[in-house]
């Protein structure tokens, strides 16, 4: 038997206009989600945001013509992901410190400074081409832990 623990954090947003229209917004949504994985560790972000052992099993960082044609629709999903032998009890130790990392990330670097270059992205952007622009300011959708027996090794 093995154990699977995941967690997945999913940010979006939505601006007017199509996608070669905001070509410098889609560059500068890449520069803080980037389409290709960290291949280091620490703490910051996107480093940091990686627990030791875990992997990246799905990282996507994308701009596509969104709901209506003069729309860009800006995604980002991650799902982090470790397998263990054993059943959760047996790995209970180390999955309640990943679990207070989960629910602590708050106070976490990689988070402190994701946080604020959302901000900043979104406020650049509001700058440059004005509120009415933003349809959905780029900020975070989905934060959520997994955890349960079964998963392969």
């Amino acid at each position: 038997m093995s154990v699977r623990a995941s967690y997945v954090l999913r940010i979006g947003g939505r601006l007017s206009g199509a996608p070669k229209a905001n070509r410098e917004a889609v560059q500068a949504f890449h520069e803080v989600l980037p389409p290709k994985p960290p291949k280091g560790k620490g703490q910051g972000w996107p480093e940091g945001f990686v627990l030791p052992g875990y992997r990246i099993c799905q990282w996507r960082s994308e701009a596509e013509r969104g709901g209506q044609q003069d729309q860009t629709r800006l995604s980002f999903r991650a799902e982090v992901t470790l397998v263990v032998s054993g059943a959760v009890y047996d790995n209970r130790a180390p999955l309640l410190r990943d679990v207070a990392w989960f629910y602590g990330h708050r106070a976490k670097r990689w988070h402190k400074q994701l946080m604020a270059k959302l901000l900043k992205l979104n406020q650049d952007y509001v700058t440059a081409r004005g509120h009415e622009t933003v349809l959905e300011r780029i900020w975070f959708r989905e934060w959520q832990w997994y955890c349960g027996n079964g998963g392969d090794m």
